[in-house]
């Protein structure tokens, strides 16, 4: 059994977790109880949904790629490409928040580390 995956799944479980309710809670609610354009909080809306399908979409290909053994030659590559896209992600949200203005960014934008973690502990399952 290949516990990077794993570790790798139960990551992508919490991080899909949090997103649908202390990031409905602390992003989306506010968002869309702001004053901005409709259209916008639309689009937004919709892009945080395309998230939670995308994290949950990872969450079952971790799982099926570290129960079904069958699998991993056909998974491995998808695998890896999540690995590098969370990898990427991770990257995007440390530039982003350390260039800001926020204060105390590393506590208040902290997704970068599951990102991290999880892009990781993807590519370490059939790299390492």
């Amino acid at each position: 059994m290949n516990y990077y995956l794993i570790f790798a799944s139960a990551v992508a479980l919490f991080s899909a977790i949090g997103h649908l309710t202390i990031g409905n809670k602390l992003y989306l609610k506010p968002l869309l109880e702001s004053k901005l354009n409709a259209v916008p909080k639309k689009v937004l809306y919709s892009v945080f949904h395309y998230i939670s399908v995308y994290f949950i979409g990872v969450t079952v290909l971790l799982f099926m790629a570290t129960f079904k053994e069958s699998c991993y030659e056909t998974l491995k590559e998808v695998v890896i490409f999540n690995g590098i896209m969370f990898i990427l992600f991770a990257i995007v949200q440390l530039i982003i928040a350390s260039t800001s203005k926020i204060e105390a960014w590393f506590g208040k934008m902290f997704q970068w580390i599951l990102f991290m973690i999880l892009g990781l502990l993807s590519l370490a399952a059939y790299l390492m």
